[in-house]
């Protein structure tokens, strides 16, 4: 149909998206969120690992400087009746000896390891002790997610810092003038 000089079209055929563009455009949609949802269980794994690392680094601070703290006298009988097992929450918060067992997330065995050398010695050193954690999953499988059948160990070495030997003084000037000259050589 022809008005004046200008021709009326229908509608449809002036605006909009043909079907095969929709269909183009939801498939690279799915695609693009497929893929998301692909590497999002992967995402969750590893913010567990890193909760349950963070929770483990909380316990084994906590632990190291209870011992660390303690008289060197007093070690063993920490551990005698404090016990050699701990029980943590899934934040690494100690729970209280009679506390709903149900909520440990963690099971900490401690034990005191005796002489070994310092750094670059080998000679034991009877001023050292190693507190070794073996972190286990505790009584709650579900409260901490990840490999629940393996277990850490953590280390944390105590000095006996009561009969450590005091630092040697410097020797006084032996020419007793208090000045920087140096000492007379003995004659033969």
């Amino acid at each position: 149909m022809i008005v004046g000089r200008h021709s009326i079209t229908p509608r449809s055929r002036l605006s909009g998206f043909s079907l095969a563009e929709v269909l183009m455009a939801m498939a690279i949609t799915s695609f693009a969120l497929l893929t998301l949802l692909a590497v999002l269980p992967e995402g969750l794994n590893s913010l567990q690992d890193a909760q349950k690392q963070a929770a483990e680094a909380r316990i084994v601070q906590q632990l190291s400087t209870q011992f660390q703290a303690l008289p060197w006298s007093q070690l063993d009988l920490a551990l005698s009746t404090g016990g050699t097992e701990a029980l943590f929450d899934a934040d690494g918060n100690r729970l209280l000896k009679g506390a709903d067992t149900n909520r440990a997330a963690f099971r900490v065995r401690l034990s005191l390891v005796e002489g070994f050398p310092m750094p670059n010695e080998t000679v034991a050193s009877p001023y050292l002790r190693r507190l070794r954690m073996e972190i286990r999953p505790g009584q709650n499988p579900n409260a901490v997610s990840g490999n629940n059948t393996l277990h850490t160990d953590r280390f944390a070495s105590i000095v006996n810092l009561d009969k450590a030997a005091p630092p040697t003084a410097p020797s006084p000037n032996p020419t007793g003038s208090g000045g920087d000259a140096p000492a007379p050589s003995p004659k033969p």
